[in-house]
């Protein structure tokens, strides 16, 4: 008598052993792409720190952490004052053009830089990267303070990204 085919402990076992093959697949392509996503993240903080010392060389200090309400930018912060040193001066150059038209930095046209996520300002994973506007109660934050504010102040990289390896 001659077998034709495979029991079915032969079959359990050959996907038994497949899906384990699958399962160690997938956790190393996760292990890649987060290490992928930190890698990325210390660049954009190796760019700012880059930025940071090339404003400083350039104009003597480091750039002011927000300007008062009497310069001719009013609340013009450090990141908008950063951009032409990370090679984003088109929208520097935008941002000035619009406190020239209106100095309420509020008003959305002419000041779209609100609704612009920049991905240097930002790490791989953080939800935040393609949504600057996300409002406190849409990011499952404490609801019960409210502010005008829709952009969260704190870096992204503070919660995806540590500078020492794994």
């Amino acid at each position: 008598m001659q077998r034709r085919g495979l029991t079915l402990v032969e079959t359990l076992v050959v996907i038994s052993i497949l899906a384990l093959l699958v399962g160690l697949t997938m956790s190393a392509v996760q292990r890649v792409r987060s290490s992928a996503a930190r890698l990325q993240c210390q660049n954009h903080l190796r760019q700012l720190s880059l930025g940071l010392h090339q404003h400083s060389a350039a104009r003597g200090a480091l750039p002011t952490g927000i300007s008062g309400k009497q310069t001719p930018t009013p609340f013009l912060g450090w990141h908008v004052r950063l951009l032409p040193y990370l090679e984003q001066s088109a929208i520097f150059e935008q941002a000035e053009r619009a406190y020239v038209q209106d100095r309420n930095f509020l008003h959305d046209p002419p000041h779209t830089g609100l609704t612009k996520a920049l991905p240097g300002f930002g790490c791989p994973i953080d939800a935040r990267r393609t949504s600057p506007k996300k409002s406190r109660r849409e990011s499952g934050a404490d609801s019960r303070r409210t502010s005008v504010w829709k952009v969260k102040i704190r870096p992204a990289w503070t919660e995806c990204c540590s500078l020492t390896p794994p």
